[in-house]
């Protein structure tokens, strides 16, 4: 029940939320290596996010694995697209995304759905994995790499984005901060991937600094392995 009460709850939280709407590339996007990645999104209109980051991302719905920041500051109020080069990777196939993130706030993160990146004559494989989604979707994902880069390190958990992102969080945000995640209003994923899920994920916390981090009953103490879980049901409708 409280569960069911923590994610009815954390799951209408975020609408009222400033975000950019990433719409490209989508799942029916297929774009060669050393050819131009044209990303382009609907502009917040309440000038919150002047400070946009973009990055490149693979792995699965619940470990999305960063693999380079492709631009940093970007004014999302006034710019509308961004254009760069797809780097060489491995695989070449649909198992590419791209995060937003208002300089790396992990209060609000937006995804593209996944898209190819093909070799430079066009060659793709299928992505190596499948999982099953919420709405029993069959989605393909991997894990790729960028040719030349450092092996990826995949974490285990919650979405490693949101990790990377809160690692610049303040450190009064304690264990039992609150987390509240919302899906934004979109197409529901589809098993052939094609259009944009995306999802949007918010975390808050307050700390006073008499106040003691520990939880002070069962429920306190159940609240941030709930929070974990409502982040990891969230995810699981993020991509496909």
């Amino acid at each position: 029940m409280l569960l069911r009460t923590l994610l009815a709850a954390t799951l209408a939280c975020t609408a009222a939320h400033a975000q950019v709407i990433p719409s490209e590339p989508d799942g029916a996007t297929v774009v060669r290596a050393g050819s131009n990645i044209t990303t382009s999104w609907a502009i917040d209109k309440s000038g919150t996010w002047n400070n946009l980051t973009i990055q490149l991302m693979t792995g699965s719905n619940l470990q999305m694995v960063p693999l380079e920041t492709v631009v940093t500051g970007l004014d999302g109020t006034k710019e509308t697209t961004f254009s760069f080069v797809a780097p060489e990777v491995e695989p070449y196939s649909k198992v590419y995304f791209l995060q937003f993130t208002n300089g790396l706030n992990p209060t609000n993160v937006q995804w593209t759905t996944r898209f190819t990146i093909a070799s430079a004559d066009g060659a793709t494989v299928p992505p190596p994995q499948n999982e099953t989604i919420a709405d029993g979707s069959i989605v393909g994902w991997g894990i790729g790499s960028i040719v030349g880069a450092p092996a990826p390190v995949v974490p285990s958990g919650v979405p490693s984005g949101i990790l990377a992102a809160s690692s610049a969080a303040p450190s009064s945000a304690g264990p039992s901060a609150p987390l509240s995640v919302s899906l934004s209003p979109s197409a529901a994923p589809s098993a052939s991937g094609s259009g944009s899920a995306r999802a949007s994920v918010s975390a808050s916390a307050s700390a006073s600094a008499s106040a003691s981090p520990k939880p002070t009953s069962a429920a306190s103490r159940a609240a941030p392995a709930l929070a974990a879980l409502a982040l990891a049901a969230a995810a699981a409708a993020v991509l496909a």
